[in-house]
């Protein structure tokens, strides 16, 4: 589901699409990932969940994405990794241009799957 460049400011009422795995939420007004996925675990078979662009201040909510593949929250105004610590089948994260500052430590035994990150664009001062 591509829902870029609307005027959308809160993610909801997507609990008849159970068999979503594509979600593109970029170039909106979302100021936080609402717990949308916990009603019923709704989005449960979710692999991708873009979200550039918005006003998104940290990551939550998303510890029921267990085969999310790839979460992009490029240019939001996220400024510490967290949240994501549940995200085992996590390959690929994007969290370019935002206002992380680090220090930034991934345990490595947490994200096996993950290949590849992205923190271009950042503040950070040590890894």
């Amino acid at each position: 589901m591509n829902l870029q460049a609307n005027e959308i400011t809160k993610i909801e009422n997507l609990v008849s699409l159970p068999n979503l795995n594509h979600l593109d939420l970029s170039f909106n007004k979302i100021v936080e990932i609402n717990p949308f996925i916990t009603e019923g675990n709704s989005l449960q078979h979710l692999r991708v969940l873009i979200l550039n662009r918005n006003l998104i201040t940290e990551i939550k909510n998303i510890d029921s994405f267990q085969h999310l593949n790839l979460l992009d929250l490029q240019e939001n105004k996220i400024k510490e990794i967290s949240g994501i610590e549940k995200l085992a089948s996590l390959r690929i994260l994007n969290l370019s241009a935002n206002l992380i500052e680090g220090p930034v430590n991934f345990a490595m035994g947490t994200f096996k799957q993950l290949v590849e990150i992205n923190l271009k664009r950042n503040k950070i001062t040590s890894v």
